[in-house]
């Protein structure tokens, strides 16, 4: 077995891994069974990337990273993303202690699925080594994925340490790859999930296409499964039928195209008009999906389970598995730089943690909280630490929740309350 197939091995075997299975990509499965979950997707994207890659690069590498570049996705999608980033960078006000403490403790500060895919292979699974050259071209596939422009300065300093490790060396031909297959997967999924929902047209769709690709030089299989679509459409036949046979021929001209770029070694994968098809079609899938109120309705959903189950864990540490215990332990000693401050045991932090949180929700007007924010006596610190780090680790585990689980959790609390 070579050394990326091991490797691939033991990703696709991980519990985290297993675990897309039951998260959210776009729409939740609640909703409509037919719909993408964050496996599916990614078994797309490992499909894309798999034939790009029979005609350059490294193709076991490009696997590999494909597989494992959504593995730090949370429940409910994006806007399950969103919830727990607001959270830890203050960006929530019911919770007020946390926000003023995180002011002084931005490297805690951050949530972004890439990067804490990242952490997921390294610090949590314990999968790939940063300080293996093989292993970090994985881990800077799953990095850079996507962007890493979210907000403002600071607001990812929990992922300080494994940004500086990947931001060595050149973005690899494999990365490229991965990162182009999940935004073509992206497109066709919204086609076939937008319209399996009614929210999009299927005419319309083959229209903007159509139109897109008019001046684009094709090669003459493409363009003729093309042209027998847009006619079949037009007789509305079989729209089933079309409708697979046009995501089918949309992969196979996105693969062609980009292709052709890598062949002439070059990184600009899309001409101008299939620039602009993507732009149109993303353009849709904003106005027609993202925004209409089926799918507006399911993310202020998803954000109000995952605040709801945070303020649960919040509230009651006690009740966090052993595991996340042992995390927080070790993070918190970690981080204190006095030895004579260090925790024993999880019940010293516990008692330390509910004096300072019961403490502070005493106050509630802005007056108090800036009154209480001027003490920065060694105990302050030491308290603001301590609901940092649990707060942050919370954070960490619900991202590994998958949405059936984080639901259940809430029932669960709710029906022993």
């Amino acid at each position: 077995m070579s050394y990326y197939s091991e490797k691939l091995q033991s990703i696709i075997f991980s519990k985290s891994f297993r675990r897309m299975k039951s998260k959210t990509q776009l729409i939740t499965d609640s909703y409509n069974d037919n719909c993408r979950t964050r496996i599916s997707h990614t078994t797309e994207v490992v499909n894309i990337a798999q034939n790009i890659a029979n005609h350059k690069g490294r193709k076991k590498l490009a696997e590999i990273i494909a597989y494992s570049h959504d593995i730090g996705h949370t429940p409910f999608g994006h806007a399950g993303e969103r919830a727990l980033h607001r959270i830890i960078t203050g960006q929530n006000p019911h919770f007020f202690k946390l926000n003023r403490a995180l002011k002084h403790n931005p490297e805690f500060m951050g949530y972004k699925h890439n990067l804490h895919g990242a952490l997921v292979v390294t610090k949590y699974e314990q999968l790939l080594d940063t300080s293996n050259s093989k292993d970090l071209e994985i881990i800077r596939g799953i990095v850079y994925h996507t962007g890493l422009d979210y907000g403002k300065d600071g607001e990812l300093g929990y992922y300080k340490d494994i940004l500086e490790k990947v931001n060595e060396g050149n973005q690899s031909v494999e990365e490229l790859i991965v990162s182009v297959s999940d935004e073509i997967a992206q497109i066709v999924e919204n086609i076939e999930d937008g319209l399996d929902l009614q929210l999009i047209d299927l005419d319309r769709v083959v229209g903007v296409i159509d139109q897109s690709l008019y001046a684009v030089n094709l090669p003459k299989k493409l363009s003729d499964s093309f042209n027998k679509i847009n006619v079949e459409v037009l007789k509305k036949s079989n729209t089933n039928h079309n409708l697979r046979s046009l995501t089918k021929v949309l992969i196979q001209i996105f693969e062609w195209s980009v292709i052709e770029s890598l062949k002439n070694n070059s990184s600009d994968f899309f001409e101008n008009d299939l620039k602009t098809l993507f732009k149109e079609l993303n353009r849709m899938f904003k106005e027609r999906i993202i925004k209409s109120n089926l799918v507006r309705g399911m993310d202020l959903r998803a954000e109000n389970i995952i605040t709801e189950t945070f303020d649960l864990f919040y509230s009651s540490p006690e009740i966090l598995p052993d595991t996340v215990k042992n995390r927080i332990l070790i993070s918190l000693n970690n981080s204190i730089e006095l030895e004579q401050n260090r925790y024993l045991d999880f019940e010293a932090v516990l008692t330390d943690y509910k004096k300072h949180v019961n403490y502070d929700r005493c106050f509630q007007t802005k007056t108090d909280l800036q009154n209480l924010s001027t003490i920065q006596d060694i105990d302050t610190i030491m308290k603001d630490k301590i609901i940092v780090v649990i707060s942050r680790e919370i954070i960490n585990y619900l991202a590994e929740m998958t949405d059936t689980f984080i639901i259940n959790t809430l029932r669960r609390a709710d029906s022993e309350s």
